[in-house]
């Protein structure tokens, strides 16, 4: 499955692992799903996260954190 078809395929309720980089994988579940975003929570926190560049963290400055498949195993 390729990064496209994973973002197309996440819907509401889906559990998936956000990359925080160095900090390592953090178990979150998506609450929200539009078209251009998906809306994800985990812990306290609901964080955006951008489709079509690839489920990137939406903020202003340059992103450390993508969504990655619960498969992808915690190292």
């Amino acid at each position: 499955m390729t990064r496209r078809e994973f973002l197309d395929s996440l819907t509401v309720g889906d559990r998936v692992n956000i990359d925080m980089g160095s900090r390592g994988l953090v178990p979150a579940k998506i609450v929200k799903s539009s078209p251009g975003l998906l809306h994800v929570k985990f812990g306290s926190e609901v964080r955006r996260f951008v489709r079509k560049d690839g489920g990137t963290l939406y903020s202003p400055s340059s992103s450390k954190s993508w969504l990655v498949p619960m498969e992808v195993a915690h190292v």
